[in-house]
């Protein structure tokens, strides 16, 4: 059962859903992949080594019917 709070965020969402590579910061670290909508809204974020999960989850994201 989803709450009243994922309709709310699931409501705001729009495709085209994205993925890009953000480098790590002047601080260090690893980075990650940074999975959006249109608005340019981040949806969520993978460690740099799951490009392959952030580029599922883009493409689950652009072809389902919710978001046609």
């Amino acid at each position: 059962m989803r709450s009243t709070i994922d309709e709310r965020v699931m409501a705001r969402l729009r495709a085209p859903f994205t993925c890009e590579r953000i480098a790590p910061g002047p601080g260090g670290g690893v980075g990650r992949w940074r999975i959006a909508d249109a608005n340019d809204d981040a949806v969520a974020s993978c460690a740099p080594t799951e490009e392959g999960y952030a580029r599922l989850i883009v493409e689950a994201l652009n072809l389902h019917p919710r978001f046609r």
